[in-house]
């Protein structure tokens, strides 16, 4: 998007995004303004509607991969990361705008220093009818302090990144918790900003399909489903189940819990039993709130859905490449000087 050194890598995974790409695009424009180079890579995960030949014209970069039953976010952000060639990394996935705000925080990333992994800012889901719903900004997130979590949508060290193993291609769901606990165990925290970040556009959900989705494979999750049994069945297999543990331990609070008051029910212990269900509950409603209750109810059945979905053999491949012309970039600058 200039003619600096790369800095910043923005990028954009999407399947089937044609309806979004023009908005994304046009959020991004200012990043040209940046004291530094800026590259866009836009990774298209098989779509079948014309989203390949809008980001052509776009993105400096468009890289398709090839359709498999195991393709998912992480796979292309996981290409992603691997083609970029700057030292810091935005993803951002296609229905996403960036806020003009966190332009700010862009512009100082040659100053920060190297035990910086990376930095998430406010997001809002956007819906239909115009309503918004905050998901960070006034959610107990403490300015410039390490988050315990990341979304889809963050800026990251690419060194960071690939120290801890970069993405990982196989999981279809809980990609970023994965990547969060192996970054923070290498020594490379995320941190918070209250600065507006994104806003992520998309469908509200009813709740009652909210509830049967985390039950059934075939509901609101999709193949996410199967994505927390192929995180542990991934974490298991590679002998690194520690630093999930740690920087993720509440699901497995709950399980723990759940399981001794099943024990004390079965040796008819039936204080102990009430004691400690009564300890799960609290102790999760507290820390996350009621409706993780439900949701880690679901991911035991996730887990044992999911084990066996694990391919530790997968790995995506980029069918198509095309490059931006670099006449098309001083065409377009040309023209915003006049």
């Amino acid at each position: 998007m200039n003619f600096f050194p790369v800095t910043l890598t923005v990028c954009v995974i999407g399947r089937n995004e044609s309806a979004s790409i023009d908005r994304l695009v046009n959020s991004l424009e200012p990043l040209s303004g940046l004291p530094f180079g800026v590259e866009t890579i836009y990774v298209d995960s098989a779509s079948t509607d014309n989203s390949v030949s809008l980001a052509r014209g776009l993105f400096d970069r468009v890289l398709v991969l090839d359709g498999s039953k195991n393709l998912c976010a992480s796979a292309g952000r996981f290409i992603g990361t691997l083609e970029g060639s700057g030292s810091w990394v935005l993803y951002l996935d296609a229905d996403m705008t960036l806020h003009p705000e966190f332009y700010a925080i862009l512009a100082r990333l040659e100053n920060l220093v190297a035990s910086h992994g990376g930095f998430v800012g406010g997001l809002r889901d956007v819906y239909p009818d115009g309503k918004v719903r905050d998901r960070l900004v006034g959610s107990g997130f403490r300015e410039n302090r390490t988050v315990p979590y990341f979304g889809g949508a963050v800026l990251l060290r690419k060194e960071a990144v690939m120290v801890a193993g970069n993405w990982n291609p196989c999981l279809f769901s809980h990609e970023e918790i994965d990547l969060y606990s192996r970054m923070v165990a290498a020594g490379y925290p995320v941190r918070y900003t209250d600065t507006p970040m994104v806003d992520h556009f998309t469908e509200r959900i009813p709740a009652w399909r909210t509830v049967t989705g985390n039950f059934v494979p075939s509901g609101v999750l999709g193949k996410k489903f199967y994505g927390f049994g192929q995180l542990l069945a991934s974490r298991f297999g590679s002998g690194n189940l520690l630093s999930l543990l740690r920087y993720y331990p509440y699901p497995f609070l709950f399980f723990l819990g759940v399981s001794l008051a099943a024990c004390f029910g079965g040796l008819g212990l039936w204080g102990a039993a009430l004691l400690a269900a009564i300890a799960t509950v609290v102790v999760v409603s507290i820390a996350k709130g009621p409706h993780f209750l439900v949701m880690y109810t679901g991911a035991f059945i996730q887990l044992l859905a999911g084990w066996r979905r694990f391919d530790p053999t997968f790995v995506p491949v980029v069918t198509a490449r095309f490059e931006r012309p670099p006449h098309a970039i001083s065409n377009e600058l040309e023209v915003a000087e006049k």
